[in-house]
């Protein structure tokens, strides 16, 4: 596959091509041409309904979420509408978190860090849903797995 270089104009040729999931994971390795057939450029993902679980829980216990697709090395990066999270506090699932309603965020406190999720909003399947992104690329949250809804 060739490509000319912007600054010189030099052609060059592309044989394989090396690349990872968005947010870490194994190196692959493609042809430029398999490539290129497989994958398009993206700047925007869409937002889904997804189910998503947490490493340090000691059973199995998927909750509810939205993701874009994104990843923290190889971790999901969910989204929990606040119902969500105040279940999961109330479960004892989130013990360093709280909720502050003045500033309607989310803070989580684990030893010296403290890290605010404010209210966010997403567009689901049309429809603006307010969100918090607590512990997206920085806590271990398993992938986030697409809701099949069936017809």
């Amino acid at each position: 596959m060739l490509f000319k270089d912007k600054q010189t104009g030099a052609l060059v040729e592309v044989h394989r091509v090396e690349f990872a999931q968005q947010g870490g994971g194994l190196l692959k390795s493609l042809t430029a041409e398999e490539f290129f057939k497989q994958f398009e450029p993206t700047s925007k993902q869409e937002f889904v309904a997804c189910t998503v679980d947490a490493d340090w829980w000691e059973d199995v216990h998927p909750v509810p979420c939205y993701s874009d697709g994104k990843r923290w090395n190889g971790w999901g990066k969910p989204y929990f509408e606040k119902k969500v999270l105040l279940q999961m506090m109330a479960e004892g699932r989130l013990d360093a978190v709280t909720y502050d309603q003045d500033a309607d965020a989310f803070i989580a406190v684990i030893e010296d860090d403290r890290d605010v999720y404010p209210a966010q909003l997403i567009e689901v399947d049309g429809k603006q849903v307010t969100v918090y992104d607590v512990g997206a690329g920085s806590w271990c949250w398993y992938q986030c797995v697409p809701v099949t809804v069936s017809p």
